[in-house]
């Protein structure tokens, strides 16, 4: 029982070392203490880009949501940020 215990006060651990990242992040800051809509407008975004996170280590970028393929990298952690099922489900959509 105790080594369950101790594999998963690891799996605990490294989860929360992922999210560190995410957690010093000043937009997630500024969004935590309610000052996002200062942050966001003074954040520069293009036409047709909005923040988004990473799903592998959340990192938050910006990015357009209509121009996303299933080769499109993070340039954090360099998952995809996409992934193959969802292209795949949208791909057949658009013939």
């Amino acid at each position: 029982m105790s080594a369950i215990m101790a594999i998963m006060l690891v799996f605990i651990i490294v989860g929360m070392g992922k999210r560190f990242t995410t957690f010093s992040n000043p937009l997630f800051i500024a969004w935590y203490f309610g000052q996002s809509s200062s942050m966001l407008s003074s954040s520069k975004l293009q036409t047709n880009e909005m923040m988004g996170g990473c799903p592998h280590c959340l990192s938050i970028l910006a990015v357009k949501p209509l121009e996303l393929s299933g080769d499109d990298l993070c340039p954090n952690c360099g998952e995809k940020l996409v992934s193959d099922e969802v292209v795949s489900k949208f791909s057949g959509e658009e013939e």
